[in-house]
């Protein structure tokens, strides 16, 4: 348990310190540009390391499926961790490609509405969350018996709801739409060390 105390604590100093070092000065340059939402925009660093982050997750995740299956033939291809990777695969090409952002204001125009009128990112969002929930939850017996992933996947489910609320009031004051953006990051970066906790223990397995 020791050990496994100490990874966490590895994990939340690198969260901490690459989270604070990233969007503190993509919020300072913006500020310089005279829009401090210009480092979180499509193509900048934010949405950049957002992607990375997810692809290499979605590698992660094939990869313990593999090892996994390797041990147990009879796991199917079709099990949580490789399920997991190709969500990850999926949000990884929706962060550069940007597939659901601005569906919300598609739907509406196509329906004759104010384009503003009502958000529906946010819904997206938490379909997402509720859907790895129950898959979490299905696959819970598997996925408990490694502490620091669930710890992990604690924080990044948190700011996943932090982004769906943030994600309502965006329109309203440009605030929200830092605070939304920031927790994307933080959360994506959780995610990543939580799959990386579980490939290091299989590494270790396998020695």
């Amino acid at each position: 348990m020791g050990s496994i105390m100490k990874r966490i604590y590895k994990f939340h100093i690198f969260a901490l310190i690459f989270n604070a070092l990233l969007l503190s000065n993509c919020i300072r340059g913006g500020i310089g540009k005279y829009d401090i939402l210009y480092y979180f925009n499509e193509g900048e660093a934010v949405t950049f390391f957002s992607a990375v982050f997810l692809g290499i997750t979605s590698y992660l995740a094939w990869l313990i499926s593999y090892d996994k299956r390797l041990r147990d033939k009879t796991l199917s291809w079709f099990n949580f961790w490789s399920l997991s990777s190709f969500g990850f695969f999926y949000l990884m090409l929706d962060e550069f490609f940007m597939f659901h952002e601005g569906m919300d204001r598609a739907i509406l125009t196509g329906l004759g509405f104010d384009k503003r009128s009502i958000n529906f990112d946010g819904a997206i969002l938490g379909l997402f969350g509720v859907f790895g929930l129950m898959l979490i939850y299905k696959n819970r017996k598997a996925i408990l018996a490694h502490k620091d992933f669930v710890h992990c996947l604690y924080f990044a489910f948190f700011c996943l709801a932090g982004m769906v609320i943030a994600d309502l009031f965006e329109d309203q004051r440009i605030v929200f739409e830092v605070i939304d953006d920031s927790l994307k990051m933080v959360g994506v970066t959780y995610f990543l060390m939580a799959y990386t906790s579980i490939l290091m223990d299989q590494l270790k397995a396998n020695k």
